[in-house]
């Protein structure tokens, strides 16, 4: 059986980019190795369940043979997948040449003119600062923070490289025994992009990115995701750049592979935790045909301006 551990989860409510509600619960926590585990669809784990005594189980980012049902009653059970995407990923083994070589020409040419163009306009050279462990890991902290702030990931989400102590303190051990990799494009004298991951058995996942709008005509993310790449092909301690959930042209540009994965959650046939299903799934479903029918009438950006209070 796969490890699992209790967690306390939080169930986000939200309409649009707003949200309304976070409803906290216990759940069983089942990890796998997106990498290796067998594509399947899974029955709850109810050994854990019973030795934890939750009555939710969350089975994050797991392999599936292809779509499943976003709802489906199971005995005893409401079987909940909201999220199921491709996890992209870029199998570092070999060299970058081979790696460029095996992209399509388009994307190569695309990027390359982009690294070029930049190289050209910041007088031959780029600025970039790479931190494999903790010898400039003070510097690479302040220089990705600077940036983390003005991006729309911090801005709208929230999601931002966090600031707090116990990140901080988290962040310079990992750095110390090299369990991280962080990069920082400088253009001008100034942080424009930057990428933090940590390292986990050989796999560096993206966690926090971001760039500066300032300098978004120079796409200055792209350019340092290729830089990073360059740089961990030649790093014996990573196999595996790890683009995590989530799709987008960017990964789907950079990655070598990748693997339908499904969000899962199961949770047990009680009244309150199927409203909260309910709820959740229904917010979801109203607003996607909301926004499509704003996006037909040429009124999605409007829309989206109204709900984050900007209209």
């Amino acid at each position: 059986m796969p490890p699992w551990s209790e967690r306390e989860l939080a169930m986000a409510l939200r309409f649009g980019g707003i949200t309304l509600a976070r409803v906290r619960y216990r759940a069983v926590v089942v990890t796998t190795d997106f990498l290796s585990a067998p594509a399947q669809v899974p029955p709850p784990p109810l050994e854990a369940l019973r030795q934890s005594g939750c009555r939710a189980a969350y089975l994050p980012s797991l392999p599936v043979p292809g779509p499943l049902p976003v709802l489906k009653r199971l005995p005893g059970f409401l079987r909940y997948a909201p999220r199921q995407y491709q996890r992209y990923y870029v199998d570092l083994r070999g060299g970058f040449p081979d790696y460029l070589a095996a992209m399509g020409s388009k994307s190569r040419g695309t990027l390359q003119r982009k690294v070029r163009k930049l190289m050209q306009a910041q007088g031959g050279a780029l600025d970039l600062v790479v931190c494999r462990d903790g010898g400039n890991a003070e510097e690479f902290f302040y220089l990705a923070s600077q940036v983390s702030a003005k991006t729309y990931q911090e801005r709208l989400l929230g999601t931002g490289l966090p600031q707090g102590e116990a990140f901080r303190r988290q962040f310079l051990e990992r750095a110390a025994r090299g369990a991280m990799r962080g990069y920082v494009l400088r253009l001008d004298g100034q942080p424009a992009a930057y990428i933090y991951g940590e390292v986990e058995d050989g796999v560096l996942a993206y966690d926090y990115v971001g760039y500066d709008p300032a300098f978004k005509q120079a796409s200055p993310g792209i350019v340092l995701q290729y830089l990073a790449l360059e740089d961990l092909f030649g790093d014996p301690a990573v196999r595996v750049f790890d683009f995590t959930e989530g799709e987008g042209q960017h990964k789907q540009t950079f990655a070598t592979a990748s693997r339908a994965c499904a969000d899962i959650f199961f949770f047990k046939s009680h009244a309150d935790l199927a409203l909260l299903v309910a709820t959740h799934h229904g917010l979801a479903r109203l607003w996607r045909a909301l926004s499509a029918l704003a996006e037909k009438l040429g009124l999605k950006k409007a829309l989206k301006a109204r709900l984050h209070g900007r209209g």
